[in-house]
């Protein structure tokens, strides 16, 4: 037999549903840009009529309304309290046709630049693997991850016979890695990482070794001491409490709390804050990345974090035992797989 959920339609005001809309879209909308002319292009309306709108003198029809949720990303469900028991998730599917990666970094520039701008933020991150932006100060490292994403997971067909070392990232890595790192380091983060989240990039380095993906044998090498560099760096971030670059203290940021949870691996859940706008990633076929601002998921990941918070071990503050221990192990794993390859 099969459960068919309920859906309860509360009763709401037409205005009061657009109202509620215009606001969440405020709150999205970065504040270097006018509510009014960003409604008045996406309607293909006068801005005297987008005000209108915005004012609540002119309802919004169906369509316009299906328009502006899909463009801000804003569930309607949530908007009216409908209980079907589901979230309403967006994303936009990466495949090999029409892929680019410049466009790419400028849509995570973006959205990191968003959060940025906000007066009250903080990440939240359980790792498997690395935060992506841990790897940006390392250029050979982090292009290597990105070229791995694009030819193995991707399969994008231009990269199917081109080695690591003929990538052609390197234009676009130098264009937006700076830009990237100066938002990311305004803002909190807090992370839990396990002793196994150092494994799948030692796994993609070997397996492009054995592959034969290198054109030179010391590529490897070079490639696990970035790797140890990265790790370093994060283990001086958690002392600190605060996001460094590797320049050195100089560059101290925004405060960085670091966990470590031996209970299980991490599944990159992500939870950002930005002014009181939630918002949750979930990682879909590894590659494709969901987003949603549906209250009720945000509020259960929220929860989550906070209880896998409570039954992890800090790794920040000086002379942490727990830290040093942690990173020790992690240098290991990175000292074995470079015996490999001597």
């Amino acid at each position: 037999m099969f459960s068919v959920a309920t859906i309860n339609f509360p009763s709401i005001k037409p205005d009061l549903l657009q109202q509620q809309l215009f606001d969440q879209i405020r709150e999205i909308l970065p504040s270097n840009l006018s509510l009014a002319e960003e409604i008045s292009t996406l309607l293909k309306v006068s801005p005297d009529s987008a005000y209108r709108r915005i004012r609540g003198e002119k309802s919004l029809s169906f369509a316009e309304m299906q328009t502006l949720s899909r463009h801000f990303r804003i569930s309607i469900d949530s908007m009216l309290k409908i209980d079907s028991g589901s979230s309403v998730c967006y994303g936009n599917w990466l495949r090999a046709k029409g892929f680019n990666f410049r466009n790419y970094l400028g849509g995570l520039l973006e959205h990191t630049q968003h959060v940025e701008q906000a007066v009250n933020k903080m990440i939240y991150y359980e790792a498997h693997d690395f935060l992506a932006f841990e790897f940006l100060p390392f250029p050979e490292l982090c292009a290597f991850k990105y070229f791995y994403w694009i030819k193995t997971i991707i399969d994008h067909p231009a990269y199917a016979r081109t080695s690591f070392e003929r990538h052609d990232l390197g234009h676009a890595l130098n264009e937006f890695t700076p830009k990237l790192l100066k938002a990311y380091q305004k803002i909190p983060a807090t992370e839990i990482v396990g002793i196994n989240c150092v494994q799948s990039t030692l796994q993609q380095i070997t397996q492009y070794q054995k592959m034969g993906v290198f054109d030179k044998p010391e590529t490897a090498n070079r490639l696990l001491e970035q790797l140890s560099d990265m790790v370093e760096h994060l283990r001086k971030q958690a002392e600190r409490g605060v996001k460094l670059l590797p320049q050195g203290d100089r560059n101290a940021g925004a405060p960085f709390k670091l966990y470590l949870n031996e209970a299980y691996d991490g599944n990159d859940a992500t939870l950002i804050d930005a002014d009181g706008l939630h918002t949750v990633f979930v990682n879909h076929c590894m590659h494709n990345m969901m987003l949603t601002h549906d209250p009720e998921m945000c509020q259960n990941t929220r929860d989550y974090f906070e209880h896998v918070l409570q039954r992890s071990q800090s790794l920040n503050g000086a002379n942490n035992p727990n830290r040093e221990q942690f990173f020790e192990e992690l240098q290991q794993k990175v000292q074995q797989a470079q015996l490999q390859f001597v």
